[in-house]
């Protein structure tokens, strides 16, 4: 695992918790109770993904910053039309 993606890859993904907070409130997210669910995955798995560094974790760590991605879409997907 690369440093610099490391600290790229969680700025992004702690940036994006941003617009999953509008994203979930628009989306009657205090009804389903995902309202701080999708951006605390985004601090979620920048964490794991930084841990994952710190403790000589390989490069499938990566794949921990698709989890916002993963819950924003099932997020759209699930909601009534």
């Amino acid at each position: 695992m690369s440093l610099i993606f490391v600290i790229i890859g969680s700025i992004i993904t702690i940036l994006l918790a941003i617009p999953l907070l509008f994203f979930a409130a628009n989306s009657q997210g205090a009804f389903y109770g995902i309202l701080f669910a999708l951006p605390l995955s985004c601090l979620f798995s920048a964490g794991i993904v930084i841990y994952y560094y710190l403790h000589g974790g390989t490069s499938a760590s990566y794949l921990w910053y698709g989890l916002p991605w993963l819950l924003c879409l099932i997020t759209a997907i699930a909601l009534p039309k």
